[in-house]
């Protein structure tokens, strides 16, 4: 029976990000190029800001775009995204980050995107999570994550509680069948910790 059992380690996940920076503002000016008015307004880039994104850590990034979706699920980023689509790019590297925290024998599995997400404020300051994310390109994999938000710390989430993975006739961690709907994939989630390949309990420090 593989190790599936509810842990708490008082560990915060966003240790490790790679930032990479995609993008420059502004184009080196070459000659002859033709040069927009000085006056013109632009709107602003990642980089116009005090704090760039790129530059802050998944789990503070989550915890600003779900306040905005709480304000406003309609509201557009500063990439022109959805807010929810915001959210759901950030969860892929967040995946990746709490899985380490889970059984050794989840230790080759990582997140290559969330094909599905539903997000819900179950109270003030509480969000559950639920979707389905690719792992690999082998298959997919259901999650359940509740995240509580800390009016005193935009940085770390109060508690998170992570589920994510099936079990196999064996209780062992088994990935599904890619062919598969991933709104069929998540209604048919486990409804119990126990019954999750992980689900682990992370407070910050």
């Amino acid at each position: 029976m593989c190790d599936n059992a509810l842990r708490n380690p008082k560990l915060n996940p966003s240790t490790a990000e790679t930032r990479i920076r995609i993008q420059a503002c502004i184009l080196p000016r070459r000659p002859n190029a033709v040069q927009r008015s000085p006056n013109k307004w632009r709107p602003p880039c990642n980089d116009d800001l005090p704090n760039p994104d790129y530059k802050l850590p998944i789990e503070t990034r989550l915890v600003k775009y779900l306040r905005i979706w709480r304000d406003d699920p309609n509201s557009l980023t500063i990439n022109n995204r959805s807010v929810e689509q915001e959210i759901g790019s950030l969860l892929e590297s967040y995946i990746g980050e709490c899985i380490p925290y889970g059984p050794d024998s989840l230790g080759s599995w990582w997140s290559d995107g969330v094909i599905h997400l539903e997000i819900h404020e179950t109270a003030p300051d509480r969000f559950k999570l639920l979707g389905v994310t690719w792992i690999d390109c082998l298959g997919t994999a259901p999650f359940e994550i509740d995240v509580e938000l800390n009016s005193r710390d935009d940085s770390h989430f109060a508690k998170t509680v992570f589920r994510i993975g099936v079990l196999d006739d064996s209780g062992c961690p088994k990935i599904v069948d890619r062919r598969f709907d991933a709104r069929s994939v998540l209604e048919k989630r486990p409804r119990r910790n126990r019954d999750w390949a992980m689900a682990v309990e992370l407070t910050p420090p």
